[in-house]
């Protein structure tokens, strides 16, 4: 596997267990359930109003010889199209569709490697000091629309974003492997699921 030629690849036989796992995490620390959650309000100008992001501090997933830090991305309803961007502090994230409306919530990939369609591109600084690179003139058009309806591992260093037009709150479970891991270490612990 060459990661630089994938946007993503989706694990439809993912164990229904580790979903249940990732659901819990999110009813038991999410909003106005279970204990306070250790996630900070999102201050950036492109993200207030959209989605915050928080992250489960004191947990981590184990599985397959494998360490992931877990992150919950929780989009307000109707938010539309969120800004194409790359991530900031990893090439890739196995993200687990917790609560998606695919009729009306989609992940959006590039069909191709051609960044002009994207419109200009600005690197940002973000509140954790890392760069990030934004496209804030992308259209949909220019993406392939993916349903969200399994997890997939997710090429984060090429531009990507997500919809939501749906009146309900849309919720993704982003695991982060630990540094030691490589996509393609993710990629062979979790072949057996695609």
């Amino acid at each position: 596997m060459h990661w630089d030629n994938y946007t993503h690849v989706f694990f439809n036989k993912f164990p229904e267990e580790l979903t249940e796992t990732l659901m819990n995490y999110y009813r038991a620390y999410g909003i106005g359930e279970g204990v306070e959650p250790s996630w900070k309000q999102s201050t950036d100008s492109y993200s207030v109003g959209k989605w915050y992001p928080f992250s489960l501090k004191n947990k981590v997933l184990d599985w397959n010889g494998m360490s992931f830090g877990i992150s919950f991305l929780v989009s307000y309803p109707n938010i539309g199209l969120y800004t194409v961007h790359t991530d900031r502090r990893r090439d890739f994230a196995f993200n687990v569709p917790i609560k998606v409306d695919n009729e009306k919530s989609k992940v959006l990939v590039m069909a191709d490697d051609d960044l002009s369609k994207c419109g200009p591109m600005s690197t940002e600084l973000g509140r954790d000091g890392h760069e990030g690179h934004y496209w804030h003139e992308a259209v949909e058009s220019n993406f392939s629309n993916l349903n969200f309806q399994a997890p997939m591992l997710l090429n984060t260093s090429k531009p990507h974003s997500w919809t939501n037009y749906s009146n309900e709150l849309r919720v993704v479970a982003t695991l982060s492997a630990y540094r030691q891991f490589t996509v393609q270490d993710v990629y062979q612990a979790f072949k057996e699921y695609i």
